[in-house]
């Protein structure tokens, strides 16, 4: 086990809404651990103290990252994060809830990813693509298409998604293929699963063996850039564009009219060595 040593050159993570207290996005830096979770957006209005499950849920995970020794192995740490997930945040008190994450572990020399954040390094970007997003931002692709040939125009959407309330039935029903086998299972925390051999399965592990500069980000960003700039620079080309993310970058909602872009997002570059 070789520890590596890095230098972060930038650094950065805003909501959606522009209101920081409620950024399901997180970032933690610290001599061991850099850590980008990415909380997934609640599909009910419930809060807890003003707290969605997804703000919780980073808050869960980012708070137990933190505890660490530093020399965790890979399963040992997502077995950790996932157990302390169903212990703090019961179903039963807090309805479902669950997040992404990407850690690089210095101790290890290692990227674990989790869910659908990206990792960029030295230009390769690493992903989880998940299958049923996909289905579903087509979905509501084509609902928005009818309600536009129907006479909606793009300011009542932006207002009012009809387009994902169509898809919301699915949407909340996405939770019973959480860490399942099968062609539209998916890796992700949440607060519901037990045993965490599958979970492992559908996460990665890669393996950083030599000097890199790597890029850490959520999937606030429809395409990750070697920098935060030009990552910036095409996240407000598809929102001008695309505000709906219904033509050029399917999502399964858009950019809301009180909103500065379609989902919260966090980005960190590094260098190691």
């Amino acid at each position: 086990m070789t520890h590596k040593h890095f230098e972060v050159i930038e650094q950065f993570t805003m909501a959606k809404s522009g209101d920081e207290g409620r950024n399901e996005d997180g970032l933690l830096i610290d001599d061991h651990f850099i850590a980008v979770v990415d909380g997934a957006t609640s599909k009910n209005n419930r809060t807890f103290e003003g707290k969605t499950g997804g703000l919780l849920a980073k808050e869960c995970i980012l708070a137990t990252i933190s505890r660490f020794r530093g020399d965790e192995a890979f399963d040992e740490a997502v077995a950790a994060i996932q157990r302390a997930l169903v212990a703090k945040l019961s179903a039963e008190t807090y309805g479902h809830v669950a997040a992404s994450a990407v850690v690089f572990s210095a101790a290890r020399g290692e990227i674990w990813m989790v869910g659908d954040c990206r990792a960029m390094i030295d230009g390769t970007v690493f992903s989880s693509e998940n299958r049923v997003d996909a289905i579903l931002a087509a979905a509501r692709a084509l609902a928005i298409r009818e309600l536009m040939l129907s006479g909606a125009n793009e300011e009542t959407l932006r207002a009012d998604d009809a387009g994902r309330r169509m898809i919301l039935p699915f949407l909340q029903l996405q939770h019973v293929l959480e860490n399942q086998p099968g062609d539209y299972g998916h890796g992700v925390f949440n607060n519901t699963t037990v045993h965490e051999e599958i979970l492992l399965q559908m996460s990665k592990c890669v393996d950083i063996s030599t000097s890199s500069e790597i890029v850490l980000a959520t999937d606030g960003y429809p395409q990750l850039k070697p920098t935060f700039e030009e990552s910036e620079a095409l996240l407000a080309r598809i929102i001008e564009r695309d505000p709906l993310c219904c033509r050029e970058f399917l999502a399964t909602k858009g950019v809301a009219s009180d909103a500065k872009t379609f989902d919260d997002r966090t980005y960190v570059r590094f260098r190691v060595f």
